[in-house]
């Protein structure tokens, strides 16, 4: 701005008043008495200040005209005729303050007199013409056309001025020079004006393009990363309503007789047995545990870098537990399905195992317990031991526990080490609350098998949890599960959801986003779905988008997710637990 203030004020008003005023030749005539030409110098502190005074108006104006939102740049209202009014009458006040400094700045052997009409006459021009160019400049498209009418007006503005002011002028001579006591006299150069502007203009062109370059850039990049985000907390939101992957469960009576080997072929090779129990929708998981179905979620560390799911001793663990848990729950076998991450979420199609990941939230809030399975072993690659301290010290153990507590409780939550099924230690979640502080395998091989770091990860399903929290106690659900997860995040919210990470790598550490502000984002949809739950409406797309800085014709949600939207898939018989995954239409 202060840029294009100068290339006005000082390349375009200053320098035409003095070229111009070159135009001027006073002669004596033959009755004054003084014979030939009469010489004109100017007086260089009123030149100089006449420079800076067109230069500051110049740029005020500018800032005025151009401070308005970018989203309304073609809106022709009572705000953009306001600021065109100010800042023409600005740039039209400057025009006239630096002609008629420049006038003063006149000494010689005469004196100078004005006509009061022909001055108001023209600032007149000058306030129209500047108007109407700084208009255009507003409201038309940033195009070159544009921008060369504009400018064809303001010199326009300039010119005319400039020469109706000179009508105004009379000069009489005088026997000697007019000029301040102590002042600087010089005579001015038309031709050295003129290279000097156009070398000024030049360089704030090279300025000015390299700068509007590297804006146009971090704009973009802004713009980018601000749908990013965007596309992040919708995709949270949706995956609290629906799922975003099929819940692929093993029966029990199956998973009892599963040995290691049919493990390490993982969810595509136990699929070809056919055993395997698909729920594709969130009506499908209520329908099948309406008629009895008993889910249990195994949490456990993985032991190996290149063997994928249980070793021997922590898969006969399991088998123990879901033997235990039937008997304390008084299930069926047959009643009974069990979900185990490496059969449970496709390993070889990376968008499926993405959409799987993405929606642990809602995997881990459906079971109707959860198992922490950390018997006493060995990490076969690091030789470190494996218990109870170290499954805490895992990132992705960490998410499920978190996950499982904040819709399901603590009190369905199961410890095994080995020896015998017991409940969740009291201080459990209080020591794996704060996800981010816990190590994860990516992180310790310096990410040289992956690019993507797992913190990164589960960002998307950690909001969809914090989402989910905040709503249900925004609609008063006051269960003892739903205070103690509402607390422990308003205890530990900084340190669970940490607004950047430190990813590391074999070049070395580096600080990176990691939430941002999508926290703020994901909160301001939960205040617009309580005012229209208040208003009985459904969440819209709009109430959803309106609150995002990226462009308006960016689209944010897909037919299918619209649809989404708009269903009432909930059951009136659903429970409040079964529920806690899966928000009512008027919720969203």
């Amino acid at each position: 701005m202060v840029c294009a203030g100068f290339s006005v004020g000082v390349s375009t008003v200053w320098a035409m008043h003095y070229v111009g005023m070159s135009a001027l030749h006073l002669d004596g005539g033959q009755s004054s008495g003084a014979s030939g030409e009469i010489p004109v110098r100017f007086e260089l502190s009123f030149t100089i200040i006449s420079a800076f005074a067109a230069w500051l108006i110049a740029t005020v104006g500018l800032h005025i005209v151009n401070g308005r939102d970018v989203s309304k740049r073609s809106l022709i209202d009572r705000e953009l005729w306001i600021r065109v009014a100010a800042a023409a009458s600005l740039i039209a006040s400057g025009v006239m303050i630096m002609h008629y400094m420049g006038m003063i700045s006149q000494t010689g052997p005469f004196h100078t007199e004005y006509h009061a009409g022909v001055v108001f006459a023209s600032g007149l021009i000058a306030l129209v013409a500047a108007g109407v160019g700084l208009l255009l400049l507003s409201t038309m498209p940033p195009v070159m056309a544009t921008r060369l009418v504009s400018a064809f007006l303001i010199s326009a503005a300039v010119n005319g001025m400039h020469y109706t002011g000179m009508q105004a002028a009379s000069y009489t001579v005088a026997e000697d020079d007019i000029s301040m006591i102590f002042s600087i006299t010089i005579s001015m150069n038309e031709t050295i004006i003129g290279i000097l502007v156009l070398v000024a203009d030049l360089a704030l062109y090279a300025v000015c393009d390299s700068y509007g370059m590297q804006m146009r850039q971090e704009y973009e990049m802004a713009a980018r990363k601000d749908l990013t985000l965007q596309r992040i907390v919708t995709a949270a939101v949706m995956s609290t309503k629906e799922l975003g992957a099929a819940m692929n469960c093993i029966p029990a009576t199956s998973f009892m007789s599963l040995e290691i080997d049919c493990i390490r072929e993982r969810h595509e090779g136990y699929r070809k047995s056919g055993h395997l129990m698909i729920l594709d929708t969130l009506e499908d998981v209520w329908e099948a545990k309406a008629a009895g179905m008993f889910i249990i979620f195994f949490s456990y560390e993985c032991l190996a870098y290149k063997q994928a799911g249980p070793n021997k001793l922590q898969l006969r663990v399991m088998k123990a537990s879901v033997q235990q848990l039937a008997s304390l729950h008084g299930k069926r076998m047959e009643d009974m399905f069990v979900w185990l991450d490496c059969i449970s979420i496709p390993q070889r199609n990376k968008a499926m195992q993405t959409a799987s990941i993405n929606s642990i939230y809602s995997f881990a809030s459906l079971p109707d317990a959860m198992v922490i399975v950390c018997p006493e072993s060995i990490h076969l690659d690091t030789q470190q031991k494996a218990d109870q301290d170290s499954i805490r010290d895992r990132l992705w153990c960490r998410v499920e526990h978190l996950a499982y507590c904040c819709s399901r409780g603590t009190s369905s939550m199961y410890l095994h080490c080995g020896d015998v099924l017991g409940p969740l230690p009291d201080d459990w979640m209080k020591s794996v609350c704060c996800v981010f502080e816990a190590h994860s395998t990516c992180c310790r091989l310096k990410h040289t098998t992956t690019m993507t770091c797992d913190r990164k990860v589960i960002v998307q399903p950690l909001v969809a949890l914090y989402f989910d929290v905040l709503l249900r106690n925004a609609r008063g659900d006051h269960d003892e599960k739903d205070v103690y997860a509402y607390t422990l995040i308003k205890e530990n919210k900084e340190k669970m959801f940490p607004r950047t990470y430190t990813h590391e790598s074999e070049e070395g550490t580096s600080e990176r986003d990691l939430f941002g502000d999508l926290l703020e984002r994901a909160e301001l949809l939960v205040d617009e779905s309580m005012r229209e739950r208040g208003k009985g409406n459904a969440f819209q797309k709009a109430d959803v988008t309106k609150h995002f800085s990226v462009s308006e014709h960016v689209g944010i949600f897909g037919e299918h997710e619209l649809s989404c939207m708009h269903e009432d898939v909930v059951p009136p018989s659903m429970t409040r637990c079964q529920s806690s995954a899966a928000l009512s239409t008027q919720d969203i």
